[in-house]
């Protein structure tokens, strides 16, 4: 993201783009198949002082769980560590541990097997079922027969049960967009993030509407027009802290959106602490988010969250802000523990490291399947800051390979959000510019056609 100080612009040379549309299409079935979570009940019945149960091949997602343990002891540690259930007590102690828990599991492709190891006292009698179906059922005392006091259960995958149900969250295609831009002959009556006296300045590539503003309702359609032309159902907004022309401009996008068929929503790019988040929160439930053109799932209001804000709001807080509203919160974040704050992840930034995005974007798309919740993978046709930082980072679109290459890694979400639709100042735009024309609109709607199933 730009450094958010107002940059000023010459005059606005306006000319329109003649775009060609009618792609033909007929629908097909997505790009990339999802992964399937299934059920798992695990349930235990222990006296040794300690048992840890192994799930191999499986990602683990606890669901419910019942516990008993006699003698009013008290186990030692979490129980679900990982993709293993560990039962630890005091030494040499042989209360009974009674343990029944629910799980959605999602194979990742390896042997499924059930490693169990315990203490040397006791038993531990072990069942596995998938809907009522039993999978194993194990029984084991003193040291066993196996060397180490391991025991192995293999699991046939045919076994388990039908997957679990999962809300439909549609395959959708989003973009951040930005509605900084301001002109003294426009309706925010100064320069915003142009510069009048050099016009280009701080701007990668001229957009093919010269120096625009925001709030123009013509401009705003335009943009539309182009996001849906480009395959686009949501615009993201960049919102700041609450001021009259970004009240306007919340109001302004929404109305472009509904009008071209598209929704919208915001990226919440700063908050003082976990109350200022959530009266913020609270204002745009009580106005914005009542508008037909704000992004709706499930019966809740989608924004997402920027990174910057976690500065000042830790998970805890995010929970706070959030607590009974009916906001289905995506942060920036790709760790996989951020899903017990958020409904869903994404990351602003995707192209640092391509090698460890890809695999967070893997981690996090299991997890929030397994808990069903979004996780939502980053585009970009490529990226160039140095126009206004120094050194600033150039990485080069490649005639179209740099947007291919990340959209092959997005093809397996629910949900793609584009960076960006018009960032100019970082080089990461679709909109076309003088020197490309349309050319990113065709280059993004190949790949949203792909990843909508509408062509193969």
């Amino acid at each position: 993201m730009t450094p958010r100080c107002a940059q000023s612009g010459g005059s606005r040379a306006r000319c329109w783009l003649a775009l060609v549309v009618g792609y033909g299409l007929t629908a097909a079935q997505p790009a990339t198949a999802q992964q399937t979570v299934l059920p798992l009940r695990l349930q235990v019945d222990a006296t040794a002082e300690w048992v840890r149960i192994e799930l191999r091949g499986l990602v683990v997602q606890p669901l419910t769980r019942t516990l008993t343990v006699s003698g009013g002891v008290e186990l030692a540690g979490p129980l679900v560590q990982g993709n293993a259930i560990v039962i630890r007590k005091p030494l040499l102690n042989q209360s009974k541990v009674v343990l029944t828990l629910d799980l959605a599991v999602m194979p990742t492709g390896a042997p499924l097997q059930v490693a169990v190891t315990r203490g040397n006292g006791g038993d531990c009698k072990l069942k596995l079922t998938s809907g009522g179906r039993l999978l194993a059922a194990d029984s084991s005392t003193g040291m066993g027969p196996l060397i180490g006091n391991l025991r192995l259960i293999s699991l046939d995958l045919a076994r388990f049960s039908l997957p679990l149900p999962r809300r439909d969250w549609g395959r959708r295609v989003l973009a951040f967009y930005y509605g900084w831009w301001g002109t003294p002959q426009g309706p925010t009556q100064k320069w915003l993030h142009w510069e009048p006296t050099e016009p280009h300045k701080g701007v990668n590539l001229p957009p093919v509407l010269g120096l625009y503003d925001s709030l123009d309702g013509a401009t705003l359609h335009t943009h539309t027009s182009w996001a849906k032309m480009a395959g686009i159902d949501t615009l993201v907004l960049s919102l700041w802290q609450r001021d009259a022309r970004q009240d306007a401009l919340v109001k302004a996008v929404l109305n472009a959106a509904e009008h071209d068929g598209l929704t919208a929503t915001v990226y919440l790019e700063t908050a003082e602490n976990a109350d200022d988040l959530r009266k913020q929160l609270v204002y745009l439930l009580a106005e914005p988010m009542r508008h037909p053109g704000w992004l709706t799932m499930h019966g809740q209001k989608v924004v997402f969250v920027y990174t910057r804000v976690f500065d000042t709001v830790d998970a805890n807080g995010y929970r706070k802000a959030l607590d009974g509203l009916p906001i289905l919160a995506i942060g920036d974040r790709m760790d996989p523990k951020w899903l017990t704050a958020f409904d869903g992840l994404h990351s602003y930034i995707s192209f640092n490291s391509p090698a460890n995005y890809a695999e967070d974007l893997r981690l996090v798309q299991q997890h929030a399947r397994l808990g069903d919740k979004l996780a939502v993978a980053t585009v970009t046709p490529g990226y160039d800051d140095t126009h206004v930082r120094f050194a600033g980072t150039h990485l080069h679109r490649r005639n179209g390979d740099f947007l291919r290459d990340s959209w092959k890694l997005a093809l397996a979400s629910d949900w793609v959000i584009l960076t960006s639709f018009n960032e100019l100042h970082e080089g990461s735009q679709i909109e076309p510019t003088v020197a490309e024309g349309d050319l990113w609109l065709k280059r993004m709607r190949h790949w949203t056609n792909l990843f909508k199933g509408f062509i193969n």
